[in-house]
């Protein structure tokens, strides 16, 4: 239910345990050879729920579960790039994302009685078709960024 706008607990076991796994995944990938170009593509393959044609990840990248990741064809994602996906990222064909940007689904409760339980709620977030997002930028739960926009930081 956690992707649907719900409140979940972050601490629940099984969420705790793919993101574990998911850590020790990305420790690989961001630890290779700056040669070993099919050996990264092939973990990004295996980890996003959707790859498209001509693909690039620059790491160090960083992903709470991967399978809520899909992107188009023509995709770049320069080096230290974040995506907290504990619902689906949509990103569409030809997005280039420079360098740290981050695209969170997830966010806390405002009231602060409730942000104790360590509850959080998941949010999707859909980038469209020939987008440019620029270094640094932070996309948040719940964003939708339409065809061929820029954000500039």
């Amino acid at each position: 239910n956690f992707l649907n706008n719900k409140y979940y607990d972050a601490n629940d076991k099984e969420l705790v345990s793919m993101r574990q796994k998911i850590r020790k995944i990305t420790f690989q990938f961001n630890n290779f050879d700056p040669e070993q170009l099919e050996a990264r593509n092939m973990i990004i393959l295996s980890i996003f729920g959707g790859v498209g044609k001509n693909h690039f990840v620059e790491p160090p990248f960083r992903c709470d579960y991967g399978f809520n990741i899909f992107v188009g064809d023509n995709f770049f994602c320069n080096f230290d790039c974040v995506f907290l996906d504990i619902s689906k990222i949509v990103i569409g064909n030809n997005v280039l994302l420079g360098p740290g940007v981050h695209l969170y689904t997830v966010g806390h409760p405002l009231q602060a009685s409730l942000r104790d339980t360590f509850y959080e709620q998941g949010t999707p977030i859909q980038i469209g078709n020939d987008v440019w997002i620029g270094g640094r930028a932070i996309i948040l739960p719940g964003v939708n960024i339409g065809d061929r926009c820029v954000i500039g930081a």
